[in-house]
């Protein structure tokens, strides 16, 4: 079992993470670090304590650390460690400092990675479950969606090649897959990938959404949710706070798992999740005179930055 740990500057949440790795006792472990911010006098103690968290590994184990003494910012520090650790191993559970794992997480992880390795079209398999699934198809342990999940992950060297940090074939390929049917999140996700390529978005996950859906591919998605984010606070880059859309709680998932009969996605359960996490339909959204604002502060703000491109 080959697992992967980001941590930056906040120990608490890396402690209550390792813990839950500690105890799964996993044979491989990478750890990631990136530096902290010259224009934070806090980044250097609170990244020291947080690298101080994983400094003993008391388990037979093979400990590989990758430590920027920069800082890189999320998006460059998780693809770059992802790109070194795909380097060294097929696959790999990705899991970052804020994302408790239950311990079914692992096994569940570890036996999907096995049965889908060949299986080109599966790009990636999920820990976190944001719909409420009360019951699968043939009580199934998960199914297959098109929306990425990142808060506790695993993935294939295979499918990370697809990643492409600088977005080349994005200017070629402005439609998006995703969501087919559904004007509201497709205009949403071609503008924040036009944000994320003029570099005022800093994320690597749209990175990583595009390439699972520019080569239309499927996220394992388990029955339960397997994982907690504990990082919603002010200290987060994204996540600071919950506003009651996010699943909170773990449940363990049984075994031995159930498998679906089929690959494809279950496209039902998806637009349970787009419901509960985005109410708003699309012509809801353009009637919404938030949304409206929000959508011309954005579209001059690309305006301005046309002819930098």
């Amino acid at each position: 079992m080959n697992v992967v740990l980001f941590i930056f500057n906040r120990p608490h949440e890396s402690r209550v993470t390792f813990e839950a790795i500690r105890a799964v006792r996993p044979e491989r472990l990478f750890i990631v670090a990136d530096g902290p911010r010259a224009c934070r006098a806090t980044d250097h103690s609170l990244c020291a304590e947080a690298r101080a968290v994983v400094a003993d590994i008391d388990w037979p184990c093979e400990v590989h650390r990758n430590y920027s003494e920069t800082n890189l910012g999320c998006a460059r520090r998780v693809s770059s460690g992802l790109d070194w650790v795909f380097s060294q191993v097929e696959d790999a559970i990705i899991l970052e400092d804020d994302c408790v794992a239950d311990p079914s997480f692992f096994r569940f992880c570890s036996e999907l990675l096995d049965k889908y390795r060949d299986v080109d079209r599966v790009m990636m398999i999920a820990g976190r479950s944001h719909a409420t699934v009360d019951r699968l198809p043939g009580g199934d342990s998960y199914y297959f969606s098109k929306l990425p999940r990142i808060w506790g992950w695993a993935t294939w060297r295979r499918s990370w090649a697809k990643f492409d940090f600088d977005l080349k074939d994005r200017p070629r390929h402005r439609e998006l897959r995703i969501w087919p049917g559904h004007l509201f999140y497709r205009i949403i996700m071609r503008h924040i990938l036009d944000l994320v390529l003029n570099g005022d978005l800093e994320s690597w996950a749209y990175r990583w959404f595009y390439a699972v859906n520019r080569n239309d591919g499927l996220c394992i998605t388990p029955s339960s949710n397997l994982i907690e984010n504990v990082g919603f606070d002010e200290q987060a880059t994204h996540t600071t706070v919950n506003d009651g859309r996010w699943r909170t709680g773990t449940c363990p998932m049984m075994f031995p798992l159930q498998h679906p009969d089929q690959i494809r996605a279950l496209n039902r359960l998806d637009e349970i999740e787009r419901r509960l996490l985005h109410p708003l339909s699309a012509s809801e959204a353009f009637r919404h005179c938030e949304f409206r604002r929000w959508w011309r502060e954005q579209r001059n703000k690309l305006k301005k930055l046309a002819p930098a491109r």
